[in-house]
């Protein structure tokens, strides 16, 4: 299983712009921009819109995790087994 996580906030910190700029340079507003890493689905002209302005392609906007990277699979004796290995 993949997850996708927007990582826009960390697109913009990357090139010191603030959301502000971002909404000035795409005529998206800044209140929409400011839910876009929370957001599950996003609109496909913002998408677009976003990319070109920060010269990016999309897949860029999301980080991108199989989720099976997030697990370790031992062997114990009743067979195979997976461990989360972020675990605390």
């Amino acid at each position: 299983m993949v997850i996708v996580k927007p990582c826009l906030n960390k697109l913009l910190a990357e090139r010191n712009l603030k959301q502000i700029d971002l909404a000035t340079m795409t005529g998206i507003s800044a209140p929409v921009l400011s839910r876009f890493d929370k957001n599950t689905q996003h609109v496909d002209n913002h998408l677009f819109t976003i990319a070109k302005a920060l010269k990016v392609k999309i897949d860029d906007l999301f980080e991108i995790v199989d989720n099976d990277d997030l697990f370790e699979t031992v062997e114990n004796n009743e067979g195979m087994l997976k461990v989360d290995i972020n675990e605390n």
